[in-house]
């Protein structure tokens, strides 16, 4: 049985991240519980739908090409080798869906018994809606929308590409301008402009001693550079806006980034819902480029990077 499935693979195939190789089932269907990884081969079939299908259908390949090694007694010559030979074609449709997508990349999210998994990674009860985002992209937004595009004052830390402080003490960083002879940085609560005190030191600032930010509020930092000379107002400035994260979002992050690889598509829709669309874009290019879904996702978190 296992000859018959190697004329179609390479001698280099083997399991993917998703699947179990055609290798992997030859050996679970052939010895059983003597198999010396059958508990995890069984595992990972309970889970994966692919898996299980093709090792139910290798089963009963297997069977039949018993049945028709068989000695037999007044049966017509020709059914023995055609049985061989219906259970080698049966093998050979299934060592091509072993060896081949089986479906689009979309479907490795999918909702069974009331739970969201992608491939086999289980996902939390409030990814839920995380994982139906993937597969419903937003609009993009437009101009109006986005931060503006230019800043003469270009922030280093944190990452202006997030627009989510992690931190409730965060410190920031803006690279240095030639003409710059000092700086002045602002921070203030967006919606009631209320200020929060800084010490700025040359390119650098952060909060003053004994002061922390609001969970879940907006922020907006405005950098301004003043050449010898100049007073409030006439340097350059750069404006950036961010929201501090809530304990349970800060979970969620945590969450996201340890679990990135195992479930990307969920995870960028996780990064977008919390302002993170550096660590978004970054997850994204984990998946197949030419998945339209990717190409549409892509188009959202470009147009929120500009």
């Amino acid at each position: 049985m296992r000859a018959n499935l190697a004329v179609m693979m390479h001698p280099s195939d083997a399991a993917d991240e998703t699947h179990l190789s055609a290798a992997q089932i030859l050996e679970l269907v052939e010895r059983g519980r003597q198999c010396a990884h059958y508990d995890e081969y069984i595992d990972h079939i309970t889970l994966c739908p692919v898996c299980r299908e093709t090792y139910k259908q290798l089963l009963q390949a297997e069977a039949v090409v018993r049945e028709a090694r068989r000695p037999r007694v007044a049966l017509p010559r020709w059914v023995a080798p055609l049985a061989a030979a219906a259970a080698v074609l049966a093998l050979v449709f299934i060592g091509r869906a072993l060896l081949l997508p089986t479906a689009p990349e979309t479907l490795a999210l999918r909702h069974q018994d009331g739970v969201w998994y992608e491939g086999t990674t289980r996902l939390p009860e409030w990814a839920s809606a995380a994982a139906a985002l993937f597969a419903n992209p937003p609009d993009a937004p437009t101009r109006s929308d986005a931060a503006p595009a230019q800043r003469a004052v270009q922030l280093l830390a944190p990452n202006p590409a997030n627009r989510a402080l992690e931190s409730l003490t965060p410190e920031f960083r803006w690279q240095a301008l030639p003409d710059a002879a000092r700086y002045r940085a602002r921070l203030e609560r967006a919606d009631t402009g209320e200020p929060v005190p800084l010490v700025v030191e040359g390119t650098q600032a952060r909060l003053a001693p004994n002061t922390t930010l609001q969970a879940g509020v907006r922020y907006r930092l405005t950098i301004e550079a003043l050449a010898a000379g100049e007073v409030a107002g006439e340097g350059l400035t750069g404006v950036y806006e961010f929201r501090t994260l809530t304990p349970d979002e800060q979970a969620r992050l945590r969450w996201a980034r340890a679990n990135r690889q195992n479930a990307p598509r969920a995870c960028v829709a996780v990064f977008y819902q919390l302002g993170c669309y550096a660590d978004a874009r970054e997850t994204l290019s984990m998946l197949p480029a030419d998945d339209p879904l990717v190409q549409r996702w892509r188009t959202v978190l470009e147009a929120h990077l500009r």
